[in-house]
């Protein structure tokens, strides 16, 4: 799941999501990825997906501003050649 916030806040869903069984949140706002995780109460904030521990936030934040600045296309090509190095 990957909730982007444009004009109201996707955080009072998370009760649904979590209903749901949703195991994962991809949050955007403001630029900024923040990845929550489900536990047994509720969605834990963490640095890293569950399904891609080796791609912490921060990198997908720095990928998605780049993206913004630089072009999408060229940035989707640095972007496979960070995960081509970084996975494992």
């Amino acid at each position: 799941m990957i909730e982007i916030d444009r004009t109201s806040a996707s955080l009072n869903k998370f009760s649904i999501y979590a209903g749901l069984g949703v195991p994962e949140i991809w949050r955007v706002a403001k630029g900024q990825v923040r990845i929550f995780l489900l536990t047994g109460e509720g969605y834990e904030e963490h640095d890293t997906s569950r399904a891609f521990r080796f791609l912490p936030a921060q990198v997908i934040s720095e990928f998605l501003a780049r993206g913004l600045a630089e072009g999408e296309r060229k940035v989707a090509i640095a972007f496979r050649a960070w995960v081509r190095e970084h996975k494992s």
